[in-house]
């Protein structure tokens, strides 16, 4: 019988996607078995949205970023918007859409 060989971008694509689902699980089991062994408890992600800023967390890290410079009036974000091909252009809509809602 002849092997199937995989090509290159094929086999990286697979070790991209066993490297993030491992540590999503190793994300979760952590928060998880920390919330078990202490009284307060931790969520592993959460973003929250307020006056054109994101603050993102990850367990117990927090991180802090300006939105300002993507929003629909900034002229850059137009040129931009308008040089992307049409798959990110929707993407792009349907987020803000989901965000802004």
């Amino acid at each position: 019988m002849k092997r199937i060989r995989k090509s290159p971008a094929v086999r990286a694509f697979l070790l991209y996607l066993l490297l993030t689902a491992g540590l999503i699980m190793l994300l979760y089991s952590y928060t998880n078995f920390y919330n078990r062994l202490n009284e307060d408890s931790v969520t592993p992600v959460s973003i929250e949205f307020s006056n054109g800023r994101a603050d993102v967390r990850v367990i117990d890290r927090k991180a802090e970023f300006e939105l300002s410079e993507i929003e629909p009036d900034n002229k850059e974000y137009f040129m931009l918007y308008i040089a992307m091909p049409d798959e990110i252009r929707a993407g792009i809509v349907s987020l803000y859409a989901f965000f802004s809602a």
